[in-house]
């Protein structure tokens, strides 16, 4: 049935084509030319008014189409239209079942291989810079603990024996046993074991605290003076020994393997030593500062800065970049004052460096995933079934994907499934319907990433029946009666 509302929806084209002189016809032998003969109507489709003829007449027209066989009961525009629909119905079905279940695994496991290996390359040398800035544990630089550990500043340097077998500790226990009687600093204790967490302090308990008899009998035990030198934790464990051994030193916990006097000793030196680092710590933090010191440490990747004075230069117009250009001088400045009056060769050095790492990294990522994708390509191929690979050319499969693979452009790379969803479509099954149907699906679903897939599929679908009845249409100059 031809709906009144179907009719007036396209009326304002129509009418627009009409004014610039153009006739929208079907392509001769198609089945929307037979369906438009069985619409058209011998009697005038236009209403007038003192003899002048004003508009279509969208009512004759639809009660034209509807005009049932007396014999048969249905019209012939129906009837036409039933059987169109009843070919085309099952091809549409046909082809997105093909779409669905042969074309679209094809596609996805191109994609996932190729990430995987390229997954494999080394990432990017610029990738993961960063700026550190290196803050002392919160209860450093309270007052409070300041003159409780500077009175052992003077401890000759020592190395204590771990010998202690005290029982196990819970998180929650060893940080009761940290805190010290001060409101302000027991706070700052509670925070500062918070960031290292109850496995970190059970970690340090065990290695300071209980030595077990396998640890004694292993060549790779710890010292005491290790605990304090590790990388990236000494300070924690000389912090956390410290504040233990404080608190333990005069209230030992029960089941203790050996005399008082020995523990009382041992504790102290651990107590004493830990004070005695921390301290050396704390006057190389603050005569590193006085110095003007901004940075501390660096790696090929990191730079760490001293808190105070990275702040104030960030505020006064310092730029990361200038520290990422410092790592890439044989050697690199320490002081702020140099950093400073380098600032625009060190932020230039890394612009430039930047640019051309970037540039180079692009140009081998680009060739890798082409190369990634014609070699899971070919390996699918290969991997085809003997019924799968008799029904295709795989030599010309083959030629034709890496025709279009050398057309690629480094913006197609922006999304590999897109990507490799053309070359797939184009190559292995370009006689299908399929990059229709796929790529439809994909625009509308970045389109509206909310959608479900059987939506986008459904809005698909429908895009490809209108590109397939538009395929049977021509537009033609009612003057000149050449098709444009």
């Amino acid at each position: 049935m031809l709906s009144l509302q179907a009719l007036e929806s396209a009326l304002p084209l129509a009418e627009r084509f009409d004014q610039r002189g153009l006739l929208v016809l079907p392509r001769a032998d198609t089945p929307l030319e037979m369906l438009v003969n069985r619409t058209r109507s011998p009697e005038t489709v236009t209403s007038s008014h003192d003899g002048v003829s004003i508009k279509v007449d969208l009512n004759v027209l639809a009660a034209s189409a509807a005009i049932k066989d007396p014999v048969f009961g249905d019209s012939d525009h129906d009837n036409i239209f039933d059987q169109i629909a009843e070919v085309c119905i099952p091809a549409v079905q046909g082809h997105v079942k093909f779409a669905k279940e042969v074309v679209a695994p094809a596609i996805d496991d191109l994609v996932t291989r190729t990430t995987d290996i390229l997954s494999q390359h080394t990432p990017s040398q610029l990738l993961g810079m960063e700026v550190r800035i290196d803050e002392l544990p919160a209860p450093l630089m309270n007052a409070s603990f300041d003159t409780m550990v500077r009175k052992f500043e003077e401890t000759p340097l020592d190395s204590p024996s771990l010998s202690f077998n005290l029982p196990d500790q819970t998180g929650a226990e060893i940080v009761e046993l940290m805190k010290t009687g001060s409101a302000s600093l027991d706070a700052d204790i509670e925070q500062f074991a918070a960031t290292l967490g109850d496995g970190c302090l059970i970690d340090i308990w065990a290695k300071a605290f209980q030595q077990r008899q396998a640890d004694v009998m292993d060549s790779r035990t710890l010292r005491f003076a290790d605990l304090l030198s590790a990388p990236d934790c000494g300070v924690d464990n000389a912090l956390v020994i410290f504040l233990l051994a404080r608190k333990l030193q005069d209230n030992p916990l029960d089941g203790i393997s050996m005399s008082l006097s020995t523990y009382e000793t041992l504790m102290a030196d651990f107590r004493d030593q830990a004070a005695a680092f921390l301290c050396r710590e704390l006057n190389a933090y603050e005569q590193a500062e006085k110095a003007g010191a901004l940075v501390i440490s660096m790696t090929s990747n990191e730079v760490v800065v001293n808190p105070r004075l990275y702040k104030e230069w960030i505020d006064n117009g310092g730029e990361n970049e200038v520290l990422f250009g410092n790592l890439l001088q044989s050697n690199p400045y320490v002081m702020l004052e140099d950093i400073e009056a380098n600032a625009a060769s060190l932020k230039r050095a890394w612009t430039n460096h930047a640019a051309l790492t970037a540039t180079v990294e692009s140009n081998r990522r680009f060739s890798r995933t082409k190369e990634a994708l014609a070699s899971v390509f070919r390996r699918q191929l290969r991997e085809l079934s003997d019924d799968e690979a008799s029904q295709i050319d795989v030599g010309a499969v083959t030629a034709r994907f890496d025709e279009l693979l050398d057309d690629v452009v480094e913006s197609d790379m922006e999304c590999l499934y897109t990507l490799g969803l053309k070359l797939v479509c184009r190559s292995r099954f370009s006689q299908t319907e399929a990059e229709r149907i796929l790529g439809g699906i994909d625009r509308v679903k970045k389109k509206n990433p909310s959608l479900e897939i059987r939506e986008a599929a459904t809005i698909s679908v429908i895009e490809y029946v209108a590109w397939w009845v538009g395929t049977q249409l021509q537009v033609v100059d009612a003057k000149l009666k050449q098709t444009l």
